[in-house]
């Protein structure tokens, strides 16, 4: 007989803590580092700070993705579901959002803005062309 696995109602909520955990503290790094660089523009300090602080965060991913493995063969389905969803969680985490997604959000308002302002120079110059 094959027993099917399905999540419990207690997975998601959990492996969401965990992950948001570990979130916030990449955060929290990041921005302490990002403080430390104001002489440069936003663009370059952030990109500067996600490199000096990456090697952090990839030792704690490893730690707690080590920490959650220990659970699997617990032979708890909860634990082991629990497990799989938190590495999984953490390896997108770390190598897809963390990296990419938070310079890119930190360095979109100085980008809008300089967006904004070219936007703002070409309507002048057609305007003094046109006229």
């Amino acid at each position: 007989m094959v027993a099917f696995a399905c999540l419990t109602n207690f997975d998601p909520f959990f492996s969401f803590i965990f992950i948001l955990a570990l979130g916030v503290d990449y955060s929290i790094i990041l921005m302490m580092c990002f403080r430390e660089y104001t002489h440069m523009p936003q663009s370059e300090a952030i990109v500067l700070a996600s490199k000096h602080v990456g090697g952090v965060i990839i030792a704690a991913v490893i730690i707690l993705g080590g920490t959650f493995a220990t659970l699997m063969p617990s032979g708890l389905l909860l634990l082991s579901e629990l497990a799989l969803a938190v590495i999984t969680g953490l390896v997108v985490l770390c190598f897809v959002l963390l990296p990419i997604f938070l310079p890119a959000m930190i360095a979109l308002p100085s980008a809008l803005t300089n967006l904004s302002s070219r936007k703002k120079e070409a309507q002048v110059r057609m305007e003094n062309n046109v006229i």
